[in-house]
């Protein structure tokens, strides 16, 4: 599986403490950027392109990093997509994975399939999409049929600007965007319990309000809605960097006996 993250200049805080607290134990892991930064000398990666890093951009940004992530590591059965601000528990991720017969090379090469937390679109109503906040995994089946060639790549520019047409959505809107080009080039999509909890700061009430970071060490089942079967926390997004520093200290201490 190759593992990557996204980032850009101004976040490159938040980028160096989720290398720090998270990515460093996942073997291979890139981070994409816009500007070099020394503190991620050798996981960093550049793309020298003329793509403002500005969230009005960011369908045209992912289409990049996917064409890099292709071109330079093509070849391998499942990629999974992460974000600076994204938290991972890498005791939990991989074995929760193996439990769903994801991560298993014949499926990532055979299979069409796009693996994270799934809604439904704002903007094309009754259509499902990836949220694209959250980290999701992506078989290398998939990335080939969706972006894996010139033609595909045509075809997926093509897709973009039909959809802008027809939704009249900004390019923000990426996830809604790749997902639908993804479901039309034969993906199919699936939803993995724990890759949907959103950082315990981003809000105070409703199904977030208990979410704490004890919640998180204590392994606590969660759940978004009622309707969603709860599991473990597997991955956290939207964390901000003194939520990450919180929880890395709370996950140094030892839970109650009953926990």
């Amino acid at each position: 599986m190759f593992s990557f993250g996204v980032t850009y200049d101004k976040n490159h805080d938040l980028a160096v403490e989720s290398e720090r607290i998270w990515a460093r134990a996942m073997p291979g892991f890139v981070w994409f950027s816009t500007q070099p930064d020394e503190r991620l000398r050798g996981r960093l990666i550049v793309l020298d392109h003329c793509v403002d890093p500005v969230y009005a951009q960011m369908t045209n940004r992912m289409i990049d990093v996917w064409s890099h992530v292709w071109t330079h590591w093509h070849g391998y059965s499942w990629y999974m997509r992460l974000w600076d601000d994204n938290w991972v528990d890498i005791e939990r991720m991989l074995p929760a994975a193996m439990k769903m017969h994801l991560i298993n090379d014949e499926r990532g090469f055979r299979e069409l399939a796009h693996h994270g937390r799934l809604g439904g679109s704002p903007f094309y109503p009754g259509h499902l999409f990836v949220g694209g906040g959250a980290s999701s995994f992506l078989s290398g089946a998939s990335v080939a049929a969706w972006i894996g060639s010139p033609q595909t790549l045509s075809g997926m520019a093509d897709c973009v600007r039909f959809l802008g047409d027809v939704l009249g959505t900004d390019n923000y809107a990426e996830d809604v965007y790749l997902t639908e080009c993804q479901l039309r080039a034969g993906v199919r999509l699936y939803s993995i319990v724990g890759l949907s909890a959103q950082g315990y700061g981003v809000t105070s009430d409703g199904a977030w309000g208990a979410l704490t970071a004890h919640a998180v060490r204590c392994r606590h089942p969660f759940h978004e809605v009622p309707a969603e079967p709860r599991g473990p926390i597997i991955t956290m997004h939207y964390m901000k960097k003194q939520h990450l520093l919180e929880l890395e200290k709370v996950l140094q201490e030892p839970c109650p006996p009953d926990q």
